[in-house]
């Protein structure tokens, strides 16, 4: 079995674009998968039929194969687009092997863990909380909220003050056992995440995401010795073993 080509497909949502590439092959057997990266859709596309001469010809099952070729093989080889592109092309090949021996990729991959997922939704305000518990959701994050009338100005101040409001409002809303989550897209100092933490532990958290720009690893750092008493998440903006391994071995 050989990969013929790849077909790129933006899917437009209220809100959001997303991307998906379909490999074909010469057993007319073909694989999804999915490369949304926000606002870069075309960006992503363009990667992905830059890297479909690394894989056309080659055997869809020889994965690992296939990654080192697309990762190692061009001299410029890393950015968000890139890396993007690779992970939904790696996708639709462990796709195509799973059709191919009949089995669902997760045996593939080890076996099952547990029969179920924890999920939680976006939501951004008390109201809407209400609303999504009326159809079953417990776990609800959002992120920080400008204060009306600020326009695109952004000022630490104001909007932490907002944002422990809302979460407030939530709570008060949603009652104590409902998990809430903050997440703050990279956008503050670590002394600004550490105060906006500091605010939103009488509230009951279940963790603060990205609380600092993800690519300074000492400002996580900071947030993390702070001692707050929700969990620190981060890690959607790392890309490649090596990104994470730098957190892992740091704890952070």
């Amino acid at each position: 079995m050989k990969i013929t080509g790849l077909t790129t497909y933006i899917m437009e949502s209220p809100g959001r674009e997303y991307l998906f590439v379909k490999i074909q092959t010469d057993e007319g057997i073909h694989g999804w998968g999915e490369g949304t990266l926000e606002m870069k859709q075309g960006t992503v596309a363009a990667a992905l039929h830059d890297l479909e001469g690394f894989i056309r010809g080659e055997d869809p099952t020889r994965i690992d194969y296939l990654w080192q070729r697309m990762y190692r093989h061009g001299f410029w080889r890393g950015g968000e687009g890139i890396l993007t592109a690779i992970s939904a092309i790696e996708m639709a090949l462990w796709d195509i092997t799973g059709k191919a021996y009949g089995q669902p990729v997760y045996k593939l991959l080890g076996g099952a863990v547990r029969d179920y997922i924890p999920c939680y939704t976006h939501v951004g305000t008390a109201e809407g909380a209400l609303k999504l518990m009326e159809d079953g959701w417990r776990a609800f994050k959002s992120g920080l909220r400008l204060p009306p009338g600020s326009g695109h100005v952004f000022e630490e101040g104001p909007a932490i003050a907002s944002t422990v409001a809302n979460y407030q409002a939530m709570r008060d809303a949603v009652g104590p056992d409902v998990a809430l989550m903050c997440d703050v897209h990279g956008r503050l100092r670590p002394s600004a995440a550490i105060r906006l933490g500091r605010a939103l532990e009488p509230i009951g958290m279940a963790f603060l995401e990205e609380a600092v720009p993800p690519d300074n690893i000492q400002s996580l750092r900071r947030v993390r010795e702070a001692g707050l008493s929700m969990d620190i998440a981060t890690g959607e903006r790392a890309f490649t073993k090596w990104g994470y391994r730098e957190l892992i071995e740091g704890q952070l």
